[in-house]
C-alpha cells in the first residue's frame, strides 16, 4: 500500500470539551493500537468560548476515563468534579401525589430476574411506594446526600452507578494537558480559509498567520458554525425547533445554600421550560433552559432569581442561544463533525458530552487507515442517526408525558404534529403495554429499558388496560420491598455523605 494512501495526518479544529476530548481519545486509541500512528493537531482560535451549557454527564463516561488510563481522583480534584446518581425531575408532574421522581444510574433491585415495573404498573395503588423508590435505593440516597461509593471502593467502583457533575472549562483544560501530553500538536490561530479538492474533500485550512495545515481526515469541534462540514462541505442540518422548542438559555452562578452536597442534577419545570441545578465542589452552576417563543430573556431572567429568592440585579447572568437540530451526515468526504457540530439536543438528560463519547467510541471502531472512506462514512452516519434520534424520542417523552397544561408551551409539546412518528408508535403502544427490549430503537442507545421506566413511571403514566391483566406478584413484590428496604436501612449507616467523599478525595 503506497504511503500517499495511507492516513497519516487528522487534524482537529475547534478545542473545548468536544475537540480535546477528541484529540486525547484519538491520541490514545493510536498508542494502544500501536505502530507508526498519524500525527494529531488541533487548531483552536484564542477568541471563542468554552460554552458548556451542560456540566452534568451519564456514567459512560467513567468508560471514557478508563479508556484514557486518566485516574478518577485526578480527574475530580482538577475538574471541582462531583458525582452524580440521578436526575431529579421536580414539578413535571403537578397532579401527582409527590412533586418529584428520579431518573437513578442503578437499575432496579434483581432487574434481571424480576421485571418490577410490570408489577408495579398493575397494582400502583395498593403498593403506594412511588416507583423510583419502591425497586431501588438510589433516590434515597440522594435525598439524604450520600455518596455512591464506600470509601474503600476502588477507582470507578462502588455499590451505585453514578456519573459526574463537572466544571465544563476545566475538563477542557484538563483535556488539553493530556491531549498536549500525548504528542498532540497545539496550534492556537484563527481558520480564515478552507482548501477543498476538486473531489470535493476538505484539503487543508488557512490561519490567520498564514500557514497552511493540510490533512487526510478533519475532525470538525467548531461549534454550532460547523466550519468544515456546513459552510464548506454543506452537509444538511435537521432542525428540531418544531419537536424540542427550548432554544434558550440563562445561567447564573451561585454559591452553595449549605454544607450539603446533592448527587443528583435537579430538574424544575417552570412555565417556559425548565431550571437546571448542579452542585460542583466550590459553586451551584444553574440556568433556565426555555423558548424565546413563550418567554423573553427578561421574563428567563426574572424566572432564574424567583428561583434563588433573589432580585434580578443580585445576579450575574449569561444568556446562551442554543440551535437544536443534527447534520444526518456528520462524516461526509474526509471530515467527521463531532460535537456541536453535528447536532445538539438540548441538556434535558446530559446527552451532550456523551454525544461525543460514542462519536468517538464509533469512529475508532471504523476508523480507515487508507484514505478511501465512503464505506466507513456511511456505517458511521447511520449508527450516529440511530443514536441522536433515539435520543430525541426519549427527551421529548418527558414533556408529552407531563401533566403540566399551565401555560401555551406545555399544552404546544403534547400536540400531535410536534411529536416525531416513532415516538407516537411507542406512546401507542404503551398504552397497553408496559415496554420491554423490543419497544425500543435498535442498535447501541444511550437510554436503556430501566431509564424508561423511571420516566415513564415516575410521572404515573400507567398503561390503561394493565390493571385486567392477571399479573399475580404479590409475594414476589413483598420480597422485593421488604429487601429495598433493608439495603437502604445498611446504607443509610455505612454510606458517607456526598461532601465527606469528595473531601476525602481531594485530600490522597
Amino acid at each position: 500500500m503506497g504511503s500517499e494512501n495511507v492516513v497519516q495526518k487528522l487534524v482537529v479544529v475547534g478545542g473545548g470539551t468536544s475537540g480535546w476530548l477528541s484529540a486525547a481519545y484519538l491520541a490514545k486509541f493510536f498508542e494502544l493500537k500501536g505502530g507508526t500512528a498519524p500525527s494529531i493537531t488541533l487548531i483552536e482560535s484564542s477568541d471563542v468560548p468554552t460554552i458548556g451549557v451542560g456540566e452534568a454527564t451519564i456514567p459512560f463516561i467513567k468508560e471514557t476515563l478508563q479508556f484514557l488510563g486518566i485516574s478518577e481522583w485526578d480527574f475530580i480534584k482538577n475538574t471541582d468534579a462531583t458525582f452524580k446518581q440521578s436526575i431529579k425531575f421536580i414539578d413535571w408532574n403537578l397532579n401527582s401525589s409527590q412533586k418529584h421522581y428520579h431518573h437513578n444510574f442503578s437499575q432496579p433491585l434483581h432487574a434481571e430476574q424480576f421485571n418490577y415495573a410490570k408489577h408495579w404498573a398493575a397494582h400502583k395503588d395498593e403498593i403506594g411506594i412511588p416507583y423510583n423508590y419502591a425497586a431501588t435505593i438510589q433516590g434515597q440516597v440522594c435525598d439524604h446526600f450520600l455518596s455512591p461509593k464506600l470509601p474503600e471502593d476502588k477507582e470507578f467502583e462502588g455499590p451505585l452507578n453514578y456519573a459526574y457533575h463537572l466544571d465544563a472549562g476545566k475538563f477542557a483544560t484538563y483535556l488539553k494537558n493530556f491531549s498536549i501530553g500525548k504528542n498532540v500538536n497545539h496550534v492556537i490561530d484563527h481558520i480564515t480559509d478552507v482548501n477543498l479538492t476538486e473531489a470535493g474533500d476538505v484539503e487543508s485550512v488557512l490561519l490567520k498567520t498564514g500557514k497552511l495545515v493540510d490533512g487526510d481526515l478533519f475532525i470538525d469541534c467548531s461549534g454550532f458554525i460547523g466550519l468544515l462540514i456546513g459552510k464548506s462541505l454543506k452537509s444538511e442540518f435537521t432542525s428540531l425547533d418544531d419537536v424540542l422548542f427550548v432554544d434558550s438559555a440563562v445561567t447564573a452562578l451561585v454559591p452553595h445554600k449549605d454544607e450539603e452536597l446533592p448527587s443528583a442534577t435537579h430538574s424544575t419545570a417552570q412555565e417556559a421550560g425548565w431550571i437546571w441545578d448542579i452542585g460542583l465542589q466550590s459553586r451551584r452552576g444553574t440556568g433556565y433552559v426555555y423558548s424565546s417563543k413563550y418567554a423573553t430573556s427578561d421574563e428567563a431572567e426574572q424566572t432564574l432569581a424567583k428561583y434563588h429568592d433573589k432580585d434580578v440585579s443580585e445576579l450575574q447572568f449569561r444568556h446562551l442561544k442554543m440551535r437544536t437540530g443534527y447534520r444526518k451526515e456528520q462524516w461526509k468526504n474526509n471530515c467527521v463533525a463531532i460535537g456541536l457540530s453535528a447536532g445538539f439536543i438540548e441538556p434535558l438528560e446530559s446527552t451532550g458530552i456523551y454525544l461525543v463519547e460514542i462519536a468517538l467510541r464509533t469512529l475508532t471502531n471504523l476508523l480507515p487507515t487508507k484514505k478511501n472512506m465512503s464505506s466507513f462514512a456511511a456505517q458511521y452516519n447511520a449508527l450516529m442517526l440511530s443514536q441522536f434520534e433515539g435520543a430525541i424520542d426519549f427527551i421529548k417523552l418527558h414533556y408529552v408525558l407531563s401533566d403540566r397544561a399551565d401555560t401555551k408551551f406545555w399544552t404546544d409539546n403534547k400536540l400531535e404534529q410536534s411529536i416525531p412518528n416513532s415516538l407516537q408508535m411507542f406512546l401507542e403502544r404503551i398504552k397497553t403495554n408496559v415496554p420491554t427490549h423490543f419497544d425500543l430503537p435498535v442498535g447501541p442507545q444511550c437510554f436503556t429499558l430501566y431509564s424508561y421506566y423511571a420516566v415513564i413511571y415516575g410521572m404515573e403514566s400507567v398503561p390503561e388496560t394493565i390493571n385486567n391483566r392477571n399479573l399475580n406478584a404479590n409475594k414476589k413484590t413483598e420480597n422485593l420491598h421488604k429487601e429495598v428496604n433493608e439495603v437502604w436501612n445498611r446504607a443509610n449507616q455505612v454510606l458517607p455523605t456526598h461532601r465527606e467523599i469528595i473531601d476525602r478525595i481531594n485530600q490522597r
